[in-house]
């Protein structure tokens, strides 16, 4: 037991150097970089310089030892605090990183940590120190019976430069450490899903029907369905779970009840656990609206911002308040030219007039 007490300490004031990445039997030999010495420059990764930024007043705090599995391990000290739903802990590196650990200490049951990169590719955490920890793509749930300490390695076959760290805002929060077992490298994404046969048909006189499947899933968390007239600007018409995961065929359709005249083109826009979005190919459809021919489109509604408006042949809009007052005679020149801007109208009820049929649109706070 002596030996072992002599070991930890030594470790802890002459931390080694790592050159590979951070595992459970290993993470006692990493340096925890202090706050005051980014910018840094690493040693388990030769050329690699990291830099910190935080954002939404994270504050630092002196840290203390946590029980990490059988061992008790301190992070830098100070660390920083990561104590509310606002702050961001973002990481720079000066070339793409596989593969970077997190410690964090004085967690409570109730935390959520929300890690995302700047990469495409979606990304994975290991190597938590006890059981409790549940982790769904870049998220970090502690749970009931989660230890007090942790580290948390992140993992992105793509690489990426930047990574950033948020929390949910509950708990006392965590004091969090980046441990210099950095993992250089590029390599090709884990795609979310499999898709094939995306296709579009018309049912009946008025309605598209949309139908899709996919060959296999890695946390898919569900699928938009984005509808235009011209192939650029899109607009969401609804929304479809996805599987998770999963190794076997699925199969999903949606129902466009109230399709435009003319052709009319879809794609699906699908988004990971990690809320990462990756678009599907482009298809069309021609004249599956005979009998609509309201195909005034006004969204989103309510709105807090700008409103915009989808529809066939729009000449002109007028925007007029609860009174009658027209506030915006517009004639519509340009795609841009069917967005309203009212962020700087009070919140309540307007009326849009477009060739002679008015719109109710709420504005909100």
């Amino acid at each position: 037991m002596r030996t072992k007490f002599v070991f930890y300490l030594f470790l802890l004031l002459f931390p080694l150097a790592l050159s590979s990445q951070c595992t459970m039997a290993n993470y006692l030999a990493a340096v925890r970089i202090p706050l005051a010495s980014y910018p840094y420059v690493a040693t388990s990764a030769p050329t690699l310089t990291v830099s910190a930024a935080t954002f939404g007043g994270v504050p630092t705090l002196a840290n203390s030892s946590y029980s990490c599995g059988p061992d008790f391990y301190a992070g830098a000290s100070p660390a920083w605090w990561l104590n509310g739903a606002t702050q961001t802990i973002t990481i720079t590196f000066s070339s793409p990183v596989t593969s970077l650990t997190y410690l964090i200490n004085g967690t409570n049951a109730t935390e959520v940590f929300y890690i995302v990169s700047n990469s495409t590719c979606a990304i994975s955490l290991s190597n938590f120190c006890t059981v409790g920890f549940t982790s769904v793509g870049g998220t970090l749930t502690a749970g009931p019976t989660a230890g007090l300490g942790s580290i948390i390695t992140v993992s992105n076959p793509g690489g990426a430069t930047v990574y950033s760290m948020t929390h949910n805002g509950l708990g006392a929060g965590s004091r969090v450490t980046l441990l210099d077992c950095f993992v250089k490298g590029t390599g090709s994404c884990v795609l979310p899903i499999e898709l094939s046969d995306f296709k579009a048909n018309c049912n009946g006189k008025n309605a598209v029907e949309l139908n899709w499947k996919t060959g296999s899933e890695k946390g898919n968390d569900y699928f938009t369905i984005e509808r235009s007239r011209d192939a650029e600007s899109w607009q969401a018409i609804g929304i479809v779970d996805g599987a998770g995961n999963s190794n076997s065929i699925h199969k999903y359709s949606f129902m466009d009840e109230k399709p435009l005249r003319g052709i009319v083109y879809y794609r699906l826009k699908q988004t990971d656990f990690n809320k990462f979005n990756v678009n599907s190919d482009i298809i069309s459809v021609n004249n599956c609206s005979e009998t609509n021919t309201d195909d005034v489109i006004i969204y989103p509604n309510p709105s807090f911002q700008q409103f915009t408006v989808s529809g066939n042949d729009i000449e002109s809009l007028q925007l007029f308040d609860i009174f009658g007052t027209e506030l915006l005679n517009r004639k519509i020149l340009a795609p841009d030219d069917l967005k309203i801007n009212t962020a700087n109208y009070p919140k309540g009820v307007y009326f849009l007039k477009i060739e002679n049929k008015n719109y109710k649109i709420v504005k909100g706070d």
